[in-house]
């Protein structure tokens, strides 16, 4: 169908259905530590990990590619890394004025990959100049349908 009815700028619409399931897993631990100094003073401190991991492939396999699954909305190789640490420190200075003073540290780090990632079919099929190395430019030459390799990490602190 190359139409797309009711869907304001979108000049074609995939005929390709692929319902299926795709595994997604998570590791997640806290772990929280409270320490109270004495009557007017309190102190506590966390720690979060969660680490989550897919491995979906395309409408045509794992290293064929193609579109992505209908329910999963990926197709591609997903390694993310959260890490959290607070920190606070609660001071009662008299009956109506208390201090909660926090500090906070995010980082998340996220790997996403095309799932043909390290391959060189273009090469393999006797075209030269698309497979030119064994990462960014790896896999089937397709520009719609795969992720880029963007291994990406972000920090934030709050206080």
């Amino acid at each position: 169908m190359p139409n797309a009815p009711g869907n304001a700028g979108a000049t074609f619409r995939t005929t390709t259905r692929a319902p299926a399931a795709s595994p997604f897993n998570s590791q997640q631990w806290d772990t929280r530590v409270d320490y109270f100094i004495n009557e007017k003073s309190s102190f506590f401190g966390r720690y979060t990990s969660a680490a989550f991991d897919q491995t979906a492939p395309g409408v045509f396999g794992l290293l064929s590619g193609g579109a992505a699954l209908d329910n999963v909305n990926f197709a591609g190789i997903s390694d993310v890394l959260d890490q959290s640490v607070a920190i606070g420190y609660t001071r009662t200075f008299n009956p109506t004025l208390i201090g909660d003073f926090r500090f906070g540290y995010l980082r998340v780090a996220q790997n996403v990959l095309p799932p043909d990632v390290g391959t060189s079919p273009a090469t393999a099929a006797g075209i030269p100049g698309l497979n030119l190395d064994n990462f960014f430019t790896s896999g089937l030459p397709d520009s719609f349908s795969k992720a880029t390799p963007a291994p990406a990490s972000a920090t934030s602190w709050a206080v």
